[in-house]
């Protein structure tokens, strides 16, 4: 047989040459997905449901590009939602003194009207991360913004303790939907090397609250009651909702024509994503870490290590109206003035948190990112230890102490978020959901515990004991982020 036998031209397999890439990047594909799933039966029935291609996540990576000239106004617009929640947590905090008058209550039953906002807080965000994942980022506010200016109004009309607790509970439940949401714009709408600058940036109207809420919230209860705070939350939504609905752009890119109705194994995705054991394989595995193999529960430390922080943060912005006012006679406008200094701190955590972790991965690899976390986390736990043993002689310093707090608490977010979100890009309001419903679970006990076991333990041992919980939840986080750390950048 001569060479010109064999010699076949390339044009007889031009039309299998598409067929034969496919396949060989299916092939890529699918040995990608045995190294990143032990048991990968959640993600197939997922995607067969979904019809979706095996490049999701991929996909997921590069839809910023569609958003790239319209970054600036995203970003803006996609900021004010998520100030209904911070509103709503903080604002009503000094006028805890007066709520337990009008309404002849205790503190007990006023302290539930902030842990029944968090309970559903939790239970909320769990359904509004797979909702937003699945039909996209505006509906889901089309929805809950409307439902939050409702039960605002109703609340300024509490004739006793229960209502409030009501309509606090149905706030709770819609506002979270605002911080899922947001997360899922950054998603969609940035570069995965910038997105936790982008989420710091985007943070930070939400993180400004805690520097004026107070102030108008003494103000405003001192002057005109309690039920003026109330009044003001329903005006700051319906401004939101004017602005951002019109204008705001849904950036969730969804084909519609392949996409099923959704049931209930999606509607739960996060509790699902939270307990999934394997995890996204590191892209680099050192020398001295090769024996270690992969790290387990990814999501799930990161939720935990942002829960027990945050549920230490919660429960002293609960405890400290009253034990300002208690142990130094404070009135509730410079109980207000006082709190501004934690948002001073979350100010500058902010400002720098996103920045720093995006610099640690560029210089570490993925595991940088979760350097600023856990020595945010750290210093956290200093800072509860000084505010539990300043509290009880010297308010400037026990104030003092709360802005490194609130700098521990917001520089912190951006790196563990990102982290989080990276193991599943596709599912990033679904993770922002799931680690939530762990942060607002974890007040459960602090916040409802803990003007009792002030009671009868003390302050200092109260927060002594947040500060262990912060520092032990930081362990499992420390072999995570060793795993992940690339040296040879």
């Amino acid at each position: 047989m001569s060479d010109e036998d064999i010699n076949i031209p390339m044009s007889e397999f031009s039309g299998n040459q598409e067929f034969l890439n496919r396949d060989s990047i299916t092939d890529n594909d699918d040995d990608e997905n045995d190294n990143f799933l032990e048991d990968d039966s959640f993600l197939e029935d997922e995607i067969e449901e979904n019809e979706q291609p095996k490049d999701t996540k991929e996909a997921a990576e590069n839809t910023w590009v569609h958003w790239k000239e319209k970054q600036k106004k995203i970003l803006l617009l996609s900021a004010l939602p998520p100030l209904l929640q911070s509103l709503a947590l903080t604002i009503i905090l000094p006028s805890f003194n007066d709520i337990e008058k009008d309404l002849n209550t205790n503190e007990t039953y006023v302290t539930l009207t902030v842990t029944i906002f968090n309970i559903t807080n939790a239970l909320g965000a769990v359904f509004y991360g797979p909702l937003s994942d699945y039909y996209g980022r505006k509906r889901v506010l089309f929805f809950t913004l409307p439902i939050y200016f409702i039960f605002s109004l109703l609340s300024c009309f509490s004739f006793d303790i229960w209502m409030l607790i009501f309509c606090r509970a149905i706030i709770g439940f819609v506002s979270c939907s605002t911080i899922v949401v947001s997360t899922g714009f950054i998603q969609d709408a940035f570069p995965n090397d910038k997105r936790a600058t982008y989420i710091s940036l985007q943070q930070i109207p939400t993180l400004l609250t805690p520097l004026y809420a107070p102030i108008i919230g003494g103000v405003l209860s001192q002057w005109l009651g309690w039920r003026s705070t109330t009044a003001f939350l329903t005006i700051a939504c319906g401004i939101v909702i004017l602005i951002t609905l019109p204008l705001l752009p849904e950036t969730l890119i969804i084909d519609k024509s392949k996409r099923k109705k959704m049931n209930l194994k999606q509607l739960f995705g996060g509790m699902t994503l939270l307990l999934r054991k394997n995890s996204k394989k590191p892209d680099y595995i050192a020398p001295t870490t090769a024996t270690s193999g992969s790290p387990s529960f990814v999501i799930l430390k990161c939720a935990l290590a942002r829960a027990l922080s945050f549920s230490g943060i919660l429960l002293m912005a609960t405890l400290n109206p009253f034990l300002l006012s208690d142990n130094f006679g404070l009135s509730d406008s410079m109980i207000g003035f006082l709190s501004t200094l934690f948002g001073i701190g979350t100010i500058i955590g902010t400002l720098t948190g996103g920045k720093l972790a995006d610099k640690a991965k560029k210089a570490y690899g993925r595991g940088g990112r979760l350097v600023i976390p856990i020595v945010c986390n750290t210093l956290m736990a200093f800072g509860f230890v000084f505010y539990g043993w300043t509290i009880s002689f010297n308010y400037w310093l026990a104030s003092g102490s709360t802005i490194i707090l609130g700098y521990s608490l917001s520089a912190a977010r951006s790196g563990l978020y990102i982290f989080a979100n990276e193991e599943q890009p596709d599912k990033a309001s679904t993770i922002t959901g799931a680690t939530m419903l762990c942060s607002f679970l974890f007040t459960l006990p602090f916040s409802t515990a803990g003007p009792t076991a002030v009671k009868y333990l003390g302050v200092q041992s109260v927060f002594m004991f947040s500060a262990t919980c912060t520092i032990l939840a930081l362990i499992p986080l420390i072999r995570v982020m060793a795993l992940h750390l690339d040296f040879r950048k």
